[in-house]
């Protein structure tokens, strides 16, 4: 009686396994997006590789969440750290005099790039973005899952400036033109270890066309041991009341 009981156990467990494993590959990557951003805290590393050819890559960013809704980011040109830390709808950026609070005025200025750096929010929330704007996630070879991305997300995704900036209205950071873009998940038991991204399109400036062939990685570690420091002068102006109207 106990081996038959046993058996039946067995059994119900490898069905189960199978049922999650044919899952869908959209509810996989969403369900494990979600078990993503409903963690405590974690950390991620973007690398971005560019053809070889190319005048400029973008160097590797760092990125840390955790509880109280605080995500931070930096990320280094030669001897100088850019940092940013978001919160809800705030962003600060450590600057001459301390940290300040960004502003979007348009152009390229310290405020335009903290608030690009967090314009996706956690990875989390940016592979959540992404997913939206898959057309169809199919599962690829080497245990990936992708697709192509819309023309509207491979645009939004390839925008510098705060999200939702109207570059019309800003000369100085023209929209990409023919943005087109593929996405990638990798989900292991259950849980978002990687995606990535491979944008092009084409932007203006001055007048002179520049190509652009962005492919970004972003790994997920140390979920549940991630550490964050947020300074007590960044926490200050991030939880300060709005202004009376």
């Amino acid at each position: 009686m106990k081996n038959k009981i046993a058996f039946i156990i067995v059994g119900m467990f490898a069905a189960g396994v199978v049922w999650a494993a044919d899952a869908p590959p959209a509810s996989q990557v969403s369900d494990a997006i979600a078990k993503l951003k409903a963690a405590t805290n974690y950390s991620w590393t973007v690398t971005t590789v560019t053809p070889a050819d190319a005048p400029f890559t973008p160097p590797p960013i760092k990125g840390q969440k955790e509880g109280g809704g605080f995500a931070r980011f930096s990320t280094q040109f030669g001897d100088n750290t850019a940092e940013a830390i978001l919160k809800g709808d705030k962003v600060v950026f450590k600057g001459e005099e301390g940290w300040q609070l960004a502003a979007a005025g348009g152009g390229f200025s310290p405020d335009t790039f903290a608030l690009h750096l967090a314009r996706n929010g956690t990875a989390g929330d940016e592979a959540g973005i992404i997913l939206k704007g898959v057309k169809e996630l199919k599962a690829l070879d080497g245990g990936a899952m992708g697709g192509d991305l819309s023309a509207a997300t491979a645009t939004d995704l390839l925008t510098f400036g705060p999200r939702h900036s109207d570059a019309k209205a800003d000369p100085e950071m023209p929209g990409p033109k023919g943005a087109k873009g593929s996405a990638k998940f990798w989900v292991k038991d259950g849980a978002l270890v990687k995606y990535q991204t491979h944008l092009t399109g084409t932007v203006s400036f001055n007048g002179n066309d520049t190509v652009l062939d962005f492919t970004r990685t972003t790994e997920i570690q140390e979920v549940g041991t991630t550490k964050m420091d947020i300074p007590a002068e960044a926490k200050k102006k991030l939880e300060a009341p709005p202004p009376a109207k």
